[in-house]
């Protein structure tokens, strides 16, 4: 019985070694083909421009090309779910940001595993959510700001380029922190609701940075406190929520790149590598900082524990918020 048992577990073995040895000899071959790396929102977005400045870095690195497909709708799902159903072999990743985690949140129901579906590979970037009110409000801190509000429950209404996004998140975060009465106006994308702040419809606003830093430099609109634990460059003179006793309080918005479930560890691990090794470039860097965002260094482990810290939080929010997305 030893002898077979023995027996037994050297098969095994042997037949680990050589599903390992098959792995790492796929890890050498790949890519056979183009990679597609499909971003789940419109053109000219930061998750878009993002991919698209990793994407000729990889395709020289890869020696085959590197396509950046558009699949917008449903705040991401459509494109998410093209990748969850696709075969892990590498040639299909995902180029995706919070939403992927606050639509586990917020929706319902959602074609895909948010966790189980899909192999993290690595963050990309973090782009910090800023409090932005319009030109005229009567104030120019976020004291103020908050006894604004208190003084006028109900009217002061925050906007958001969409319920369910990111914005909203930390909208009501904040407004359950501070327990403010302070309605959602959520808008179809981030451009409708700058232009009515702008036309002094609409006070308030929990933007990305990347998208109105332009603005609060030309004084169209203006910065209250930012979401993040430190003061970010661009903004070295706007306070963090955090400073201002609000501790703990971040509501980053992150990118990263995500395969199908089950890509095998070799692939995972190559593809990281060669991402990171892209955001050490300085220009690499530097194209981040145009964009008002810094380099996020995840790797599989960590942006995976990102992600599943992440799910079960957006989900405790959306229900006391009572999130919900059709």
């Amino acid at each position: 019985m030893l002898q077979e048992g023995a027996g037994r577990r050297a098969l095994l073995l042997g037949a680990a070694g050589m599903a390992a040895a098959s792995s790492a000899a796929h890890a050498q071959a790949w890519p056979a083909r183009s990679v597609r790396v499909v971003v789940g929102f419109p053109p000219g977005g930061p998750a878009d421009t993002y991919a698209r400045l990793l994407a000729p870095e990889l395709q020289a690195l890869w020696g085959q090309p590197v396509v950046v497909e558009n699949r917008p709708g449903a705040y991401g799902v459509i494109g998410t779910e093209a990748v969850a159903r696709a075969a892990p072999d590498g040639h299909t990743l995902l180029f995706t940001a919070t939403n992927h985690t606050t639509n586990a949140a917020a929706f319902p129901r959602l074609p895909y595993d948010t966790v189980g579906g899909f192999t993290p590979i690595a963050m990309t970037a973090t782009a910090p959510t800023v409090l932005i009110v319009a030109p005229g409000f009567p104030a120019r801190s976020l004291k103020e700001f908050e006894a604004y509000v208190r003084a006028h429950p109900g009217e002061v209404g925050y906007a958001t380029s969409g319920a369910g996004g990111a914005g909203h998140f930390a909208g009501e975060m904040y407004k359950h922190r501070a327990a403010l009465d302070m309605p959602h106006i959520p808008y179809r994308g981030t451009a409708a609701a700058l232009q009515d702040m702008m036309g002094g419809s609409v006070p308030a606003s929990f933007a990305t940075l990347t998208t109105v830093l332009p603005f609060i430099r030309a004084g169209t609109l203006r910065a209250i406190a930012v979401a993040t634990l430190d003061r970010v460059p661009p903004l070295p003179d706007t306070p963090t929520f955090a400073e201002l006793g609000y501790a703990g309080y971040e509501a980053n918005v992150w990118y990263g790149m995500l395969a199908p479930a089950n890509l095998p560890r070799p692939l995972v691990s190559r593809i990281a590598e060669d991402m990171r090794a892209i955001q050490s470039q300085p220009a690499f860097v530097k194209a981040l900082a145009d964009q008002a965002s810094l380099p996020a260094t995840g790797g599989p482990e960590e942006f995976a524990a990102l992600i599943r810290r992440e799910v079960p939080e957006f989900t405790a929010v959306a229900r006391e918020a009572k999130i919900t997305v059709e």
